[in-house]
């Protein structure tokens, strides 16, 4: 059997498993979600061509340095493998210029020293030490080599506090990849009307998107509202109003909400959202700031009658830095559940129809080749049943759930957009079956969207139960206290043996087919 070398250490492998399984089984503690080349969370590199079906749908760029995907490979040959080196995920950059734009908000400007594709909206990690935070792209355009971010600062935040205060021009800063899907693309035709609502440094993501729709000559109306507290943390007031002048379809809407100002709309930027002259049955809409806000404003438009696939969020832009010293607060799962829907459940018969809808649904989840995989340990049937269970204490507000919600469900998960959206496309698709009105179809998928946050991510994350969080993978021991079956060789276990488990899958493994190494 091929042997594989990994982190000095040998590992065999079996005829039947791929590469990542081999890893599992033995101890080693490696980063997986879907364990089908779907979230490529495991990417490794190897010393040697690895098997063309192993590099399929990795970035070309990452294949050349010898990446390829450990659960898509099953050796023939022996292996020296390592894991993902951060630096072929970021890339250097030079800060090039710098200018104080409100009290406490600094633009910062950064080249990259090699090619770096993104969209104006984006986001990047910007690294500080071992720290990261994302922080969105407001660069005019993507022929601009030079990336413009906003940057609130806070006091003693781990990056903010660096990139406002002690970086200086000529400085090297590491990027991570951009991501997000709140950019200006083919799916925003140049006759639709854009909507931008933003709060705080959230508007960097609204001025990106602003900017390179101006660039490609958007037709339609552009209207941008910004919400602060006070005028001076209208960032770019000036400049704004100055657009507004000059661009015939442009509209820009201040809201402050701690003084009062001529020309300037008193409260906040929810207020004012559905009352712009806008087609609101044909326009994309863009929405960027602090989470509540973001939140807040989906809600609204679903009310509005908005269709949610047309809503891109973006809670990042106004992201508050934590400092050193502070503990982050309780994730959603421990928050309250959405207001319910009592005319959707109606709509339903009280769940005889989400039955249906839940069978047709997993019948062809299970069947798909990009869900599947992240079913792997669950029975089509308890997938179904806590669904329903979770659906209808959506729904109808009965407190019939007490299971994980959605953050903790799926903590080691790791979805990103594009599979969250497809999933999403599936699942209007068979409810439109049974319920053709458009607006309890906008309703249903509204709720979707509210979890996209808890659901959505790059890479795994522990349970969290209030302040704690627990590890997100990695392996511990423990004596059997009843006989057990090894979950890899399926033989029988006695009591009182040590026996490794996986933390994440909770998977048993015994001493023969885990080898300490």
């Amino acid at each position: 059997m091929p042997e594989i070398r990994y982190l000095n250490k040998v590992f065999n492998t079996r005829d039947d498993e791929n590469l990542l399984e081999a890893l599992l089984r033995q101890g080693a503690d490696v980063p997986f979600s879907c364990r089908a080349g779907i979230c490529q969370v495991c990417l490794m590199k190897a010393d040697a061509k690895p098997e063309p079906m192993s590099q399929k749908g990795v970035d070309p760029a990452l294949v050349e340095k010898g990446y390829f995907l450990p659960c898509k490979c099953y050796p023939k040959n022996n292996m020296v493998v390592s894991p993902a080196n951060l630096q072929d995920f970021t890339t250097k950059s030079l800060l090039v210029d710098k200018r104080q734009l409100s009290e406490n908000v600094w633009e910062i400007h950064l080249e990259p020293f090699r090619a770096f594709a993104y969209k104006p909206g984006q986001f990047v990690n910007i690294f500080h030490g071992h720290d990261s935070r994302p922080y969105s792209i407001a660069s005019a355009g993507t022929s601009n080599p030079v990336l413009e971010f906003h940057i609130k600062c806070i006091p003693d935040g781990l990056v903010s506090d660096w990139l406002c205060n002690d970086l200086k021009i000529d400085d090297e800063v590491v990027l991570g990849l951009p991501s997000g899907n709140c950019f200006y693309d083919e799916k925003c035709d140049a006759d639709k009307d854009l909507l931008l609502v933003a709060s705080g440094t959230g508007l960097s993501t609204c001025f990106g998107v602003f900017r390179d729709a101006i660039s490609k000559s958007h037709r339609g109306k552009i209207v941008l509202l910004h919400g602060a507290h006070k005028t001076r943390d209208l960032y770019l007031h000036s400049m704004l109003k100055e657009f507004a002048l000059h661009l015939p379809n442009f509209s820009y809407i201040p809201c402050i909400t701690e003084e009062q100002r001529d020309g300037i709309n008193f409260g906040r930027v929810t207020q004012f959202f559905l009352q712009q002259n806008v087609d609101y049955k044909n326009l994309v809409v863009f929405i960027s700031g602090s989470e509540a806000m973001v939140d807040e404003t989906a809600k609204l438009a679903e009310q509005g009658g908005i269709n949610p696939l047309v809503i891109r969020m973006d809670s990042h832009g106004d992201l508050k830095d934590k400092p050193v010293n502070s503990i982050s607060g309780s994730d959603s799962s421990d928050s309250g559940y959405p207001p319910p829907e009592p005319l959707l459940w109606q709509a339903l018969e009280e769940g005889k129809l989400l039955q249906l809808i839940l069978n047709e649904f997993y019948d062809i989840v299970f069947e798909d080749d990009i869900l599947s995989p992240y079913f792997r340990e669950v029975t089509k049937g308890r997938v179904k049943e806590k669904v329903y269970s979770f659906y209808r204490r959506l729904f109808s507000g009965e407190k019939v759930y007490f299971g994980d919600r959605p953050r903790n469900a799926h903590h080691w998960m790791v979805i990103p957009d594009s599979v969250f959206d497809y999933r999403e496309k599936i699942l209007t698709k068979v409810i439109k079956r049974y319920l053709p009105d458009d607006n309890l179809v906008r309703k249903w998928i509204a709720f979707e969207e509210f979890y996209r946050a808890d659901i959505v991510k790059d890479k795994p994350w522990g349970r969290k139960i209030g302040d704690i969080e627990s590890p997100s993978g990695g392996f511990s021991y423990e004596t059997l206290s009843i006989g057990s079956c090894c979950d890899s060789c399926a033989l029988g276990i006695d009591k009182g043996t040590l026996v490794s488990y996986n933390l994440r899958t909770g998977e048993v493994y015994c001493p023969q087919c885990h080898e300490k190494k």
